[in-house]
């Protein structure tokens, strides 16, 4: 683990190194209303968006594509990246609506050519129903032409939201990617609930994943619904029972489904703690019931966290995940049983110049019958973005991504045992705020 932390911290150095001389060139403006837009921006219930980054860097890669050091190779390569962002949210009385789409590009000096593009796009729309009832409809999609080996943890729910950083990164299926396997993602979700009584709520959800991938690849499709009842028995504590079933299918292949049913019944906990006000801290346990084969298994789950919030600008967190879920990717469903732990830090030097970093690792169990493969993930990268005029901002960052499995059980070719990468870059944003 020692040298993936050296190799954050070098990249981190590496953007204070670059984005410190371009401090007093800082132009200082009021905030700019749009270019439709008129009166405060912060009162406005429509907006419209647009970002860009264009950059360029190095970075080194690497690679083992068998087990232990056999067939390991060094890559080193200068790059550059071309994206466009979009947004438009709406604010109601009772409801808000959301859009999103971007597109990414890539030129790498060992490829020879540009990549294709990398497309996303979503749309999201919530609010209220009847007098206790809310609603949420949310809407994802992407293209991209590589392939991204990560665990996504489950959301912490009634954790708070950490802040915007100063801009998001260029793009983690570039950043992150293990292979040159196109894949499409699409994603529905939806949301119910009503408060009943003065403390009580029940709640109800739907979400649909499927990943479809090149051609020899199996895709995979999973179905969650869930529903419960919440309690709020104090100020920082409820009582909360649901179930959930989620369902996991690999596509045209001759494996049966999987299935994993997880039942919470327990006490949610989430509370300011008293010395400092900006600190919060919360957990919840739950247990899951898994169907693998003819194999039943049972799981502990749960999640804690910790937030600070701290000046006018700063917030930290951490958050721990345990839980599982089943990877796409794979040569035979691959039935994870994970553990990972995150952190984030964003805020602002000074007046303009933001800084924001984030890491996360990942321990990983697979086992079936006498088969199993054990792998970890590692991520990290500091981004520091100073404003030069009210669209303008230079920026630069430095990222790191690594897995590393046992074995290659289960992993299909063009896909690595072990993978380390580690780069930096700098560049131009233009963000342009069109409509307040």
């Amino acid at each position: 683990m020692t040298h993936r932390f050296v190799a954050v911290a070098g990249a981190a150095a590496f953007c204070v190194a670059a984005a410190s001389p371009v401090d007093a060139q800082v132009i200082r403006t009021r905030p700019f209303p749009g270019i439709f837009g008129s009166g405060d921006p912060a009162k406005s219930v429509t907006q419209v968006d647009f970002l860009s980054f264009l950059g360029g860097g190095t970075e080194s890669n690497t690679i083992s594509v068998g087990d232990g050091d056999l067939g390991s190779a060094n890559q080193d390569s200068s790059f550059g990246n071309l994206v466009f962002r979009g947004r438009v949210a709406h604010q109601g009385r009772r409801t808000n609506f959301g859009a999103n789409g971007g597109a990414t590009t890539s030129y790498y000096s060992g490829a020879g050519s540009f990549s294709p593009l990398s497309l996303s796009g979503g749309a999201n729309y919530s609010g209220a129903f009847g007098r206790r009832g809310t609603f949420a409809l949310q809407q994802s999609l992407y293209y991209s032409p590589y392939y991204v080996l990560g665990v996504t943890p489950a959301p912490v729910e009634g954790a708070p939201v950490p802040p915007d950083p100063a801009e998001s990164n260029v793009d983690p299926r570039l950043d992150q990617r293990t292979a040159r396997l196109s894949t499409r993602g699409y994603n529905t979700f939806a949301s119910a609930g009503r408060q009943v009584g003065q403390k009580g709520a029940l709640f109800a959800s739907y979400s649909l994943n499927y990943t479809d991938f090149a051609s020899g690849v199996y895709d995979l499709l999973s179905n969650a619904v869930r529903g419960g009842y919440s309690l709020r028995m104090g100020r920082y504590t409820s009582l909360t029972a649901a179930y959930g079933l989620s369902l996991y299918e690999y596509r045209n292949s001759p494996f049966e489904r999987l299935a994993s049913h997880n039942a919470l019944v327990g006490v949610g906990y989430d509370r300011p703690l008293s010395s400092w006000r900006h600190t919060t801290v919360g957990f919840n346990v739950s247990s899951a019931v898994v169907r693998d084969r003819n194999i039943t298994r049972f799981a502990v789950n749960g999640n804690a966290h910790l937030y600070r919030r701290f000046g006018r600008t700063w917030f930290t967190g951490l958050i721990y995940s345990r839980g599982q879920q089943v990877l796409e990717g794979f040569a035979e469903p691959f039935f994870t049983f994970y553990d990972s732990l995150s952190a984030t830090i964003s805020g602002r030097l000074g007046r303009d110049i933001g800084l924001s970093g984030s890491v996360s690792y990942s321990h990983n169990r697979y086992s079936l019958d006498a088969l199993s493969n054990v792998f970890d993930t590692f991520s990290g990268s500091t981004r520091l973005q100073v404003p030069v005029m009210w669209a303008l901002a230079v920026y630069a960052e430095g990222y790191y991504s690594q897995h590393d499995f046992r074995s290659r059980l289960g992993l299909v070719q063009g896909v690595p045992t072990s993978h380390d990468r580690i780069g930096a870059r700098a560049g131009l944003t233009v963000s342009v705020p069109v409509l307040r």
